[in-house]
């Protein structure tokens, strides 16, 4: 009987041994900053929402990419183009992610973890109440964070987005759960940006937002781009597109009083600045 033996010398088990022990402080930052997610209300005065001027029935999540999409604003612009220029309600998500935690899976358990609570809460509020509009919740994702708002949609027990949209996904591009996710209706509408230029998402694994989604039938739409992975090539007028996509439509009637009241205290529980008497 021939008997196979692999010698390992010990320098190599030496040389691991002080990789391992270099690796492990980076370890530990991973794991420490993937338990933070924050949300980012415009800085705006909630009476804003109760007159109107914000609507409290459309609401939009605006969520990054990965390394804080290396410092590009584009949803800081998208996000006060929504509500000062198109009257909607809508809010930011942050969080710290980086290549090794996407890698990993261990970066997006929090963030996703607000959103589905507080967009359930408000799912919830408005179906309590005799609120005759309907409510509209939209997001928009970049990179990493479409996978994110995937996940959300994924979790949800109450509500449902209306229209999705994702910026050049890291998400798998022949993924069976978009499919179900829009049959089920937690999604209604879909918007894929992609782009033959995103080398990023090549292999991230084979990621949506270089190859398009496959799938999910006609909720789902594929738009080609040609830009290389940047946020900050989402500009004014990529983030036009946008915006015409997520319009509400009629917003003639009056929400009721007691869903705008229930809302406005759950926002100050999540930390809406209350800028009224500033």
């Amino acid at each position: 009987m021939t008997r196979w033996m692999v010698r390992i010398p010990l320098t190599g088990v030496k040389r691991f041994s002080r990789s391992l022990a270099l690796f492990s402080p980076l370890l530990s930052i991973v794991l420490f900053g993937s338990g933070c997610a924050s949300l980012h209300f415009p800085a705006a005065p909630l009476e804003e929402i109760r007159s109107g001027e914000m609507d409290p029935c459309w609401i939009s999540i605006v969520c990054e990419g990965m390394l804080r999409d290396l410092g590009s604003p584009w949803d800081k612009k998208l996000q006060k183009e929504i509500v000062e220029e198109d009257g909607g309600t809508s809010i930011r998500v942050s969080y710290w992610s980086e290549p090794f935690g996407v890698w990993m899976n261990c970066e997006r358990e929090s963030p996703v973890t607000l959103l589905v609570e507080m967009l359930d809460e408000i799912a919830s509020v408005h179906g309590r109440s005799e609120c005759r509009r309907p409510l509209l919740i939209d997001a928009i994702g970049f990179s990493n964070g479409c996978e994110i708002l995937l996940e959300v949609a994924d979790r949800f027990e109450i509500a449902h987005f209306r229209k999705l949209v994702l910026i050049q996904s890291s998400s798998f591009f022949y993924s069976k759960d978009v499919e179900r996710l829009t049959q089920s209706g937690r999604i209604q509408k879909l918007r894929n940006y992609h782009s033959y230029c995103d080398v990023v998402n090549l292999f991230a694994p084979l990621g949506a937002g270089f190859f398009g989604l496959r799938g999910g039938g006609d909720r789902v739409e594929n738009v080609r781009r040609f830009q290389p992975h940047f946020g900050s090539l989402i500009t004014r007028s990529y983030r036009q597109h946008i915006r015409s996509y997520l319009d509400p439509g009629s917003r003639e009637e009056r929400p009721d009083p007691a869903y705008v009241d229930a809302l406005t205290g759950l926002f100050l529980f999540y930390g809406w600045p209350d800028l009224e008497g500033s």
